[in-house]
């Protein structure tokens, strides 16, 4: 599961692939789940350089295991 609540927003701001605003509607979310749905919503809208933005901060932000998950064929072929 992605852990939107330690960084990974920010990131993605610094990267101008979330504003402000982005960020804020992603952090009102009450439960985890909601703010993973909004924040993978919110990439999404944002095309494929947002994509791969995404894809690298979740290298930067510790999060392999849903790196392995997206780039990897579900994670079985590869680890970084």
């Amino acid at each position: 599961m992605i852990d939107p609540d330690f960084g990974l927003p920010d990131i993605l701001m610094g990267r101008r692939v979330l504003t402000d605003d982005d960020r804020q509607t992603v952090e009102s979310k009450a439960s985890l789940q909601q703010r993973n749905d909004e924040l993978l919503d919110l990439v999404l809208q944002h095309g494929d350089s947002a994509d791969l933005a995404f894809i690298d901060c979740l290298v930067e932000t510790d999060q392999r295991h849903v790196y392995n998950y997206v780039v990897c064929n579900g994670g079985n072929h590869c680890a970084v």
